[in-house]
């Protein structure tokens, strides 16, 4: 008999909020495959670098496509790096409470946290990012590692997601949860028109 899922996010019950912790998926394979481009991407990196330096030196500052190369290959290098941490590391911290729903995450070069009101909290849902692959695609930036998150809301005419990778189940649980303790409201579940 299959065991029931008990779900990736941990939940902590602090006084006068509800932290929820959603540690990233850890896709070994591809951390694996990452971890070995990223051995190839710095001895490519050192010689490009070594190249420039000795132009330099022989009073050569012209070497134009290798600069450009440089700068796009050292760009893909942060990218992966960035991908490597937040597999490894990261942890999306979502924290309600005290009038705030806060969104913040661990193993991330570029995160910053970013705090909305509850008050303009608006139509809070789930939705699964798997209708929107294209829209998934487009959101995994260097700024936001983790793709696109099942549980969103509108805030203004923005639309914020977090919850990545927990399943539509967990996070209809999530959102009970945060309505039950009372830091939700059935304001913030409906659409202002």
């Amino acid at each position: 008999m299959e065991k029931p899922y008990e779900g990736r996010a941990i939940v902590e019950d602090e006084l006068t909020a509800l932290r929820i912790t959603v540690p990233a998926q850890r896709g070994k394979t591809s951390l694996l495959f990452i971890s070995c481009w990223l051995v190839g991407w710095a001895f490519g990196e050192c010689m490009a670098l070594r190249s420039l330096v000795v132009d330099w030196r022989n009073g050569q500052f012209g070497n134009i496509f290798l600069t450009v190369w440089l700068t796009g290959w050292t760009i893909g290098g942060v990218s992966a790096i960035q991908t490597l941490l937040w597999g490894m590391w990261g942890k999306e911290i979502i924290t309600v409470g005290q009038g705030l729903l806060t969104l913040a995450t661990t193993g991330s070069l570029f995160g910053k946290p970013k705090s909305y009101g509850l008050q303009d909290v608006r139509y809070l849902r789930v939705q699964n990012p798997a209708y929107g692959e294209a829209e998934a695609a487009k959101r995994f930036t260097l700024t936001n590692p983790k793709g696109t998150g099942t549980i969103r809301f509108d805030y203004g005419l923005q639309t914020v997601d977090f919850g990545s990778g927990i399943d539509e189940a967990e996070a209809s649980y999530l959102l009970a949860l945060l309505r039950k303790k009372h830091l939700l409201t059935d304001k913030n579940f409906t659409i202002e028109t």
